[in-house]
Order: structure tokens, then C-alpha cells, then sequence
């Protein structure tokens, strides 16, 4: 009975438990229904009313009398993990319907031969390693499958909103449930941690270095400091725009001390105690420093040597990943698929992510110049520098967006928290005007989030959607049409036929993924005129190519056709004769 009367939910509000089993129970019905993967107009409306009863209860709770201040941090802690909850079912919401694009397939098949073979060899275009450890480690946990290769990304997706909950002091406690809010329901995190990418661990990890950095700063323990390194580490083992990353904390320290030398009278005095003092804390502590870089040494080395057997593969990603990125920028800049105007990204922001644009640059320019939270002032650095370094690029990706938006709806949700802090406080006044003020500023809030939110997650799954050759075909059927073909004999070659003008890799992948038991070979320039000689030298093998390519096949070759809503469908077939 002790136990109940302190339970804090208890103590706060009769209409708490109900609004708490809407939010958990509703999204949950919803995510177990497989035939819907888009979410709907309805069931979007339906969302964001549970999430303002999830909202008023906390602001009710956490702005309520002194005598259940002992419980607060409970209060916010219990309201945070369930809009955390809310977050994961939602990157879990049918993970497993839309079948892999063409990056996913890449990701996918040598995940496979990770698993299956203990194969890996790094190559700079199919980015770096940890992705394929930790989804062949779920292969090996969970089998093979579309849903458990997205598994991790959601995971990782909904990890990210749990890093939040150590900057609460920086947020606030309404700040902190809003930034929450906004990263669950934001319809890019969602999207790109419900693929397999490298993107979702790149941000979880780039997060948790900047939040063991602030740790550290505050409470100058060597352990945070440790873990920090550890993040970095694992950032680059993920993916090479860590690179891009570091460079832009970097500019920010360098605008920031050079900003205090400039403003000071005695600019080289300033500069000299500045070095001076930089010197004589590394000097303090170089044995922390030291065990920090062996740490980041130990972790890039196990990765990328494959844990030391393929050391060719350290030496690549040391002095040709760099290289071939800044050439892949400019090359890939001549292909229209990935050439995209300065304003991309600015654009995306307006359709898709308006309120968080909207109230982050409102709250960076508060932050500026009233309030001076400096990490706040540093995340909205971080977010101009990056959208500004990433629109100059001229590659440029719908998921790289996610660099800029993750210090932005950080800077967005504090800022949020500060604003619903003194409504909170007008509400308390009997003014006409407060009261007035306070619903136009609700309402402007809602019409926002309505605007912004209204986008499906599956449209900007189409928007990134760069083969768009296979779309609408069933891949499932038509490996299932192979097994049966070839008797379940797996020896079977398969030999995809890459039609003449089009790019390789868009029309080889995802292919190889769906036939990932079969031992697949690509051939280029269309259909081949020895295709007698090819049957007779590999045992009749299937051939799969483009349903354009069926008019060129006489009566001796059985014949599938599956076709797709893009621009390409595919034909199967093999020889009848043997």
C-alpha cells in the first residue's frame, strides 16, 4: 500500500493513466496491422492528439504546487521514456513492408556474405564497416530477414531521443519532453530509421560524443571522456562524413576563440593565455589523453582490419576513402539524380520539417543574444555550419539532411520549452491579453506541425527512392520463382543482364540481396548473343533481364515475366532443352 500511495503517477492526476494507455495502446494496434505501411491523414490526426494528451498531462504535472516536487525528476523521466517508447513503434510501424531500395540491397547482400562467410573487405563507396557487423550480428541472432536488417536502424533510430535526457539541464524540463516529441514524430528520422543505413548509428553516435564532450566539461570526470572517444571511434567506423563532422566542431572552437581574441582589448595577451592554458591541460593530463587516443586506435583498427585479418582494407580507409569521396562529390555532381541546387536542403526543411526550422532559427537568434546558453549557442552554430557545408557540396542525398536537422531540433525543442514555460505562466494570470496571446500561440503551433507533418513518411521515402527501375515489383515472387526453377539447387548461376544505357548498379541492385543464396553475375551491354554457349558452359543457368529484352527469346527458353510501376520490368528465364 506504501508502495502505491508513492507511486508518483498516483499522486498526479486521475486522467493520466487512461491518456498514457492511448498513447502506448493506439500506436502499438496500429504498428501490428500489415497492410498499411503509409500513415494516413486519419491515424496522423489521430497521433497528435495523443501526443497533446501526453503533453498537457506533463505540463500539468510539472507546473503543479512544491509538495510533489520530490517526484519531478520521476514525473519527467517516466513522461520521457514513454514518448522514447512512442518513437521506437513508430520506426517499427510496418519495418518490414516496402522492399529494399538500392542502397539497402547493397547493405543487405554483403551484411549476408558478412554472416554467411565471414567475408568483408572495405570499399569507400559502400561506406564503413559497422553496419555490417552489427546486422550480420542480428542475422546470426534473428535470421535473415527485410525486418531483422531494419531492426537495428530503429533501434539505434529511438536510441538517439534516449541521449537527449543528460542535456535536461540545458533544456529544461518541458524543453526536454519537446525535443523528444519532435525527434519521435519528426518524418525524416523516422523514414531513414526504418532503412537499412548507415545514418541513424552515424547520429547516435555523433550525439553521444557531443553529449560525453559536455559531460565531461561539467563534471571533468575521465570517463566520460573515455566513452566520448569511443563514439567518436564508432562515427568513423560508420560512415566517412564523420570526417565532415569533426571538421565543423572544429570551425565552430576555432570561431569561437577567435571571437574572444577579437573582442578583447589585448589580442595578443588573450592568445597567449588561451595557448598557454591549452598546453597546460593536455600536459596535466597525458595520460588520459594518451589512453583516449589508444582507445580510438584499438576500435578504427578492429574494424576496418576485419579484427586484423584483411589489413589492406586499414590501409584504404586511411588514404582512399577521403580521395574518393571528393571525387565522387564533383563526378557524381554531372549525374542529375544527385546533383541538387544550393537550396536543397533549405527547401526540404519547408516542406518537411517547418516547425522545427521555424522555432530553431528563432530559438538560435534567442539564444544569441538573450539568453547566452552557450551549448545552446553551439548547436545552433552546428546546425548553420552544417547546412551551409552540406548545401555547397554538390552531392547531395535526402538522408544527409539529418546532420543539419539533429542540433536544430535540439536548438528548436529548448527553445519550445522556454516559450510553453510562459504560457504556462500567462495561463496563471487573469489577464484578457495573456490569455489571448497564449491561444494564438498554441494555434500557430498546431496549424505548424499540421503543415509539416501532413507529408506521409512514404513520400519522402519516393523522394530518395534513386533506381526507381524496379518499383512495384514483387522481388519476393520472383526469388521464390528461382528457387522452384532451380529445384532448390543453389549451385544454380544466375546471370543478371544489365540492359544497354543503363547504369549498372541501379539495375544490378537490389537483386543480388533477393537471390543472396544464389551465386549472381552481372553482364553488361544487354542481352548477349552467345547465350547458347553461356547455357552449356554453366549447367543452364537462369537469366534475368529487362521485359524489353523477351522479343529477342525463341520457344526453347521458359519464360517469366514480373512486372514493375517504374520505368523497368524483368523477364526470367532458362533453357528448356536440357
Amino acid at each position: 500500500m506504501r508502495l502505491a500511495k508513492n507511486f508518483v503517477f498516483y499522486k498526479i492526476s486521475p486522467q493520466l493513466l487512461p491518456s498514457v494507455l492511448l498513447i502506448l495502446l493506439i500506436p502499438l494496434i496500429d504498428m501490428i496491422n500489415p497492410m498499411q505501411y503509409e500513415m494516413g491523414q486519419y491515424q496522423r490526426y489521430r497521433l497528435l492528439k495523443y501526443l497533446s494528451y501526453l503533453y498537457y498531462e506533463a505540463e500539468k504535472c510539472l507546473f503543479m504546487s512544491d509538495k510533489i516536487s520530490e517526484d519531478k525528476n520521476v514525473i519527467v523521466l517516466c513522461f520521457f521514456l514513454m514518448i522514447v517508447f512512442l518513437g521506437l513503434l513508430l520506426r517499427l510501424k510496418n519495418i518490414a513492408s516496402p522492399p529494399f531500395n538500392f542502397d539497402e540491397g547493397v547493405h543487405g547482400f554483403f551484411s549476408y556474405l558478412l554472416y554467411a562467410e565471414g567475408v568483408y573487405t572495405y570499399k569507400p563507396g559502400l561506406h564503413g564497416p559497422f553496419l555490417y557487423y552489427i546486422t550480420a550480428c542480428a542475422f546470426s541472432l534473428l535470421g535473415d530477414t527485410i525486418l531483422t536488417a531494419r531492426l537495428m536502424p530503429a533501434i539505434f533510430g529511438a536510441g538517439t531521443m534516449l541521449l537527449l535526457y543528460p542535456l535536461r539541464k540545458h533544456f529544461g524540463d518541458i524543453g526536454l519532453l519537446t525535443t523528444s516529441i519532435l525527434f519521435a514524430i519528426s518524418p525524416f528520422f523516422i523514414t531513414f530509421s526504418q532503412e537499412l543505413r548507415n545514418d541513424p548509428f552515424s547520429i547516435f553516435f555523433t550525439l553521444g560524443f557531443i553529449v560525453c564532450a559536455l559531460l565531461y566539461l561539467e563534471r571533468k570526470k575521465d570517463i566520460y571522456l573515455a566513452l566520448g572517444v569511443t563514439n567518436l571511434a564508432l562515427a568513423f567506423t560508420v560512415k566517412e562524413n564523420a570526417y565532415i563532422t569533426v571538421s565543423i566542431l572544429l570551425l565552430y572552437l576555432i570561431f569561437y576563440y577567435g571571437y574572444a581574441i577579437l573582442k578583447s582589448h589585448n589580442k595578443i595577451e588573450v592568445t597567449k593565455k588561451i595557448l598557454s592554458q591549452l598546453l597546460q591541460n593536455a600536459k596535466k593530463n597525458h595520460l588520459t589523453i594518451f589512453t583516449c587516443v589508444l582507445i580510438f586506435i584499438v576500435i578504427y583498427t578492429l574494424f576496418y582490419t576485419h579484427f586484423f585479418m584483411s589489413v589492406d582494407s586499414f590501409f584504404t580507409s586511411l588514404f582512399e576513402s577521403i580521395p574518393f569521396w571528393f571525387r565522387a562529390t564533383f563526378l557524381y555532381s554531372m549525374n542529375p539524380g544527385v546533383y541538387r541546387p544550393f537550396c536543397f536542403y533549405l527547401n526540404l526543411l519547408i516542406k518537411f520539417e517547418l516547425p522545427v526550422l521555424i522555432f530553431g532559427t528563432t530559438g538560435g537568434l534567442y539564444y544569441l543574444t538573450i539568453e547566452r546558453n552557450k551549448v545552446m549557442q553551439f548547436m545552433f552554430c552546428w546546425a548553420v555550419i552544417s547546412l551551409v557545408t552540406y548545401s555547397a557540396m554538390p552531392y547531395k542525398m535526402h538522408q544527409l539532411l539529418l546532420f543539419t536537422l539533429l542540433p536544430l531540433i535540439i536548438v528548436a525543442g529548448g527553445f519550445m520549452g522556454k516559450l510553453f514555460g510562459f504560457l504556462s505562466n500567462i495561463r496563471r494570470t487573469a489577464s484578457k491579453k495573456g490569455r489571448i496571446l497564449r491561444i494564438l500561440l498554441i494555434v500557430l503551433f498546431i496549424v505548424l506541425i499540421g503543415y509539416s507533418y501532413s507529408h506521409s513518411v512514404s513520400d519522402i521515402a519516393q523522394l530518395h527512392n534513386v533506381t526507381g527501375l524496379y518499383t512495384g515489383l514483387n522481388f519476393e515472387e520472383l526469388s521464390q520463382y528461382v528457387k522452384d526453377a532451380t529445384g532448390g539447387n543453389l549451385e544454380t548461376i544466375v546471370f543478371i543482364i544489365i540492359p544497354q544505357g543503363e547504369d549498372m548498379l541501379a539495375a544490378h541492385w537490389p537483386l543480388p540481396w533477393y537471390l543472396r543464396e544464389y551465386a549472381t553475375i552481372p553482364l553488361t551491354g544487354g542481352l548477349p548473343p552467345n547465350l547458347d554457349k553461356l547455357v552449356e558452359a554453366y549447367e543452364n543457368p537462369i537469366f534475368i533481364s529487362s521485359k524489353n529484352d523477351i522479343k529477342y527469346l525463341n520457344a526453347s527458353y521458359e519464360i517469366k515475366v514480373f512486372n514493375s510501376t517504374g520505368s523497368m520490368g524483368l523477364v526470367v528465364f532458362r533453357s528448356a532443352q536440357i
